[in-house]
């Protein structure tokens, strides 16, 4: 079976088309994860010696 060619110009239109506006979606959530990272504030730890000595027994 033959794929005529008005139809395989239309699948690549239609993939094309679909490649722009995942790319595009993809950015947008790329630049929202960027501002929430950059607008997060550290935690203060809980302890102020917490994590700053590390026992270990052999």
């Amino acid at each position: 079976m033959e794929i005529s060619l008005d139809t395989a110009i239309l699948k690549r239109d239609v993939s094309y088309a679909m490649y722009g506006k995942v790319k595009d979606l993809a950015k947008q959530q790329a630049s929202q994860l960027l501002a929430d990272f950059a607008g997060a504030q550290p935690q203060p730890a809980p302890h102020p010696n917490l994590g700053k000595v590390l026992d270990v027994t052999i």
